[in-house]
């Protein structure tokens, strides 16, 4: 069984003789708090891949998620959740390649989560 959501269940069972019993048990899903860019993307239109967007678990916030240019240029930065990178760069298509990221949110429960890694650009 995959549980996707906290859940109650209610068992109430008869003996041969005729008990009757009943329990609940509340199974409850522990959340893990997590933060995890794609490791490429390809904004060219096809509806596909067109945004690079963290994939968040339990985030409550975003601190900064920045994306720099392999000149270690600053070419993305927001501080808003659900917003990712276009592949675009002062209103052009960014040149393809590899990519730096540096991404640090907050948990819902207040732990601070910081990654960096790397992305591809495809076109």
């Amino acid at each position: 069984m995959t549980l996707r959501e906290d859940r109650s269940y209610t068992v109430d069972v008869t003996s041969e003789l005729g008990c009757k019993g009943s329990g609940k048990v509340n199974l409850s899903i522990k959340r893990q708090e997590s933060i995890n860019v794609p490791t490429a993307f390809s904004p060219n239109g096809d509806g596909k891949n067109e945004v690079l967007l963290p994939v968040l678990n339990d985030i409550g916030s975003i601190r900064y998620f920045r994306i720099f240019n392999r000149w270690g240029q600053l070419v993305f930065f927001t501080r808003q959740l659900n917003t990712g990178w276009d592949g675009s760069f002062k209103g052009e298509m960014a040149a393809p390649g590899a990519y730096v990221w540096e991404i640090e949110g907050v948990s819902t429960k207040g732990k601070v989560i910081s990654k960096k890694g790397a992305v591809m650009l495809m076109q």
